[in-house]
Order: C-alpha cells, then structure tokens, then sequence
C-alpha cells in the first residue's frame, strides 16, 4: 500500500478538518467522500491521527508520534476501525458494539474516534441504528463514515455529519505521491494521466501490461492515420484487440497532451509531440479531442464498435482536411 499521508495533507478537506482541531471546533461526526475505494482506509486512518497526534507540525499531524503509529498500525485502544478486516461488512451487531463502546471512557487519551470505512458495507439497518449516537454522541467521542457516493449513505445519516469532498488529485499531485514505489517514471506518468484521479487506480494501471499495450495501440494510431485508406485496418487492430473504452480514453488524453503542446504549454506525458502533431494545427486537434469524447459518449448506446471507431477516426481527418484548408 502506498503511504497517502502526504497527498491526503494537500487537500482542501484535510485543511477545513486541521482547522477545525485548531479552533477547537471539529464536528462529532465527519463523512468523508472519495471515489478512491482502494484508500478510503488510509484517508480514513490518516484524518484519526490528526484528531489524536500529540506532536502537530506545520501540515498537520506528524505521523511519528506514539497516537499516529499506532493508529497507522490499526493498534490504538482508543480508535476502533469497522470492520476489523478489510473486505469485510458491518452489521447491525457490530454497530450496536459501537454505541455500548462509545459509553466507555477512552482507555489511553482524553478521547475516542469510531472509523466506519465504507457506508456501503453497512445495512440500512444498521445506519438506523447509529443515528441516535451520530444526533446525540457522548462527549469526547468522534465518528468518522468514509463512502464513495453519497447515494450510500441515508439521508437521515447525511443530516446528522458534516461532509468532506476528496476530489480526484492532479497528475503532479499522483506522480509525487507514488514515485517512491512506483520507479519506471515513463509507465507512472502514463498511469496517473489516464487514471480516474485516485491513487488507487493509478497504482494498478501502473502495474497493469494490457492497459500499456492500449496506450501503445492509441499512439500507433495517432502516428499512422493518414488518410481514409487507414481507417479500416485501425479501427479492426482496435476493436480486435483492446477495450473500446480504454482505448478512446488513451486517445483522448493523447490529443490533449497534443493540444497542451501546440498552444505552447509542457504536456505531462513524455512524448515526441512534434512527431505526434505533425499535420495537425491547434484547432484540428481540439476538434479530434471533441470527436473522441462524443465517441465515448456514444459508446454506451453502440454496439458497433468497429464502426465507431471507423466514424471517429474518418470525423478526425476531416477535421485534420477542414482545419488545414482554412
């Protein structure tokens, strides 16, 4: 696993939370939403050591004193984690365990926090059953609900929390974080660029060999369409041996990393883009770009891939023809 602490600290949600510590005003109750279901442990975890380090810098909590080993270690008395095992769901037993602990006075610190990692695992009967603790918790208690959509969580459970937004982290922010562990910098960057934004999915692009052979056949088909005689060969090479949906995705973050270049910016990736735009001017490839995001639209209401794809590629040299005469 990937040590998330540094990414989770750039984020705008960690500061209101830090904030919050600062002015002694942190809410009883916290959902924290990210599409990240790899990590949502780890932010989860990583928000507990703020509450409880003893030690704060700068960024927040220092993730070297006693509190944040152990809680990192999932070992503090006073920080209970549902379910125990990753994987695992949380019954209505477990949270009535939780309503009889949270009576209990802390065992270690002058306080106690309750991690519900995924709302998803949970039943509809056992958030009911948390709702009066989340309306009416003991003093020096604190719970912390992670999920990946809020439509998880019940209204009634919405009400009753305050909700953190972990967006999708930029391409930088991704590289820097996971650098350390992932060494071949070439294949990191072209994870983290076509990734949804999470460190999870990043992270398994990057070990993932077919998701570089689509990478591979998106650029081979930037670098060889001609003209119309090379739409069919293609589109059958794609189609034939990619998903669809990879592979206009790979094509289009191409195309913008082509657009980053021609308007004079760096583009992420580490690409000869003056072969790559060779024939294209600005405009042609912001009308590639729009074509592959109607394609992927259309993929969902498609079953005809091939000519999907052959509609596409055709629409990108007519823009290449229009653009180029004008």
């Amino acid at each position: 696993m990937i040590d998330v602490k540094k990414i989770i600290k750039t984020t705008e949600c960690f500061r209101i939370f830090s904030a919050d510590k600062a002015r002694g005003r942190l809410s009883h109750a916290y959902l924290l939403l990210t599409p990240d279901p790899v990590y949502l442990r780890e932010y989860l975890k990583a928000f507990a050591e703020e509450i409880f380090c003893t030690e704060e810098v700068a960024d927040g909590f220092c993730g070297k004193c006693r509190q944040c080993k152990l809680i990192g270690k999932e070992n503090f008395t006073d920080v209970k984690i549902y379910p125990e095992k990753v994987g695992g769901k949380i019954s209505a037993d477990d949270i009535t365990a939780l309503i009889e602990d949270s009576s209990l006075k802390p065992y270690e610190a002058d306080k106690k926090a309750y991690i519900i990692t995924d709302v998803s695992l949970m039943t509809a009967a056992a958030q009911n059953k948390l709702l009066k603790t989340l309306e009416e918790p003991p003093e020096g208690v604190y719970i912390l609900l992670g999920a990946t959509s809020e439509y998880s969580v019940l209204p009634t459970v919405r009400s009753r929390v305050n909700t953190l937004t972990l967006p999708p982290f930029t391409e930088e922010a991704l590289l820097d974080a996971l650098k350390a562990t992932c060494p071949d910098e070439t294949r990191l960057k072209t994870a983290c660029i076509n990734c949804d934004g999470t460190v999870g999915d990043a992270e398994k692009l990057y070990g993932d060999d077919e998701f570089y052979k689509v990478v591979t056949l998106a650029e081979n088909t930037v670098l060889n369409l001609k003209n119309s005689k090379d739409v069919l060969s293609i589109a059958n090479s794609a189609v034939n041996s990619a998903d669809i949906s990879e592979y206009l995705s790979a094509l289009s973050v191409i195309y913008r990393d082509m657009a980053a270049y021609l308007s004079g910016g760096k583009p992420f990736s580490d690409r000869d883009y003056k072969k790559f735009t060779e024939g294209y001017n600005l405009a042609s490839v912001i009308y590639a770009s729009d074509k592959i995001t109607e394609a992927i639209k259309r993929k969902y209401f498609n079953n005809n891939e091939t000519m999907l794809i052959e509609r596409t590629l055709l629409s990108i040299l007519e823009g290449r023809y229009i653009w180029k005469k004008s």
